[in-house]
């Protein structure tokens, strides 16, 4: 545990709430309790990726995803974060990546039926994953 700042990514429902907690983008938000990685806190992960561990966004289009920057005291723990100041940053708006969807896909073959542009790499990587996303493949590929 340290005083420091952080970069990282969060997911959120469509409206800014996360465990019931109501986010915004013009506020710094503050907790003065105790922080505990899964507890309580903000949480966040460093990589844009590892967020899919949580929210799988190409599945569930409902949520968004934030590029945040966490101040005050953090606690990192595998790919998850927590701290006691956390800021919204950006939206991120573009989450049809070939890198985010190829770890949806591979996390869950069923995500392939979101994937816009598929590539035979995807289709094939999410039929491996579950012979079920055969049924999502683009006949185009």
């Amino acid at each position: 545990m340290a005083e420091s700042v952080c970069i990282g990514y969060k997911a959120f429902k469509n409206d800014l709430s996360c465990r019931d907690y109501q986010y915004c983008t013009d506020k710094i938000h503050t907790i003065d309790d105790d922080i505990k990685i899964c507890k309580s806190g903000f949480h966040f992960c460093r990589k844009l990726v590892d967020v899919l561990t949580y929210y799988n966004f190409i599945k569930h289009p409902k949520f968004r995803v934030f590029k945040v920057k966490a101040t005050g005291i953090i606690i990192h723990e595998g790919d998850k974060s927590v701290t006691d100041t956390l800021t919204l940053l950006e939206e991120i708006k573009d989450l049809q990546t070939p890198e985010l969807c190829m770890a949806a896909v591979t996390q869950n073959g069923d995500a392939l039926k979101y994937v816009e542009y598929q590539t035979p790499e995807l289709c094939m990587a999410a039929v491996q994953q579950t012979g079920r996303a055969l049924q999502y493949v683009n006949t185009q590929v």
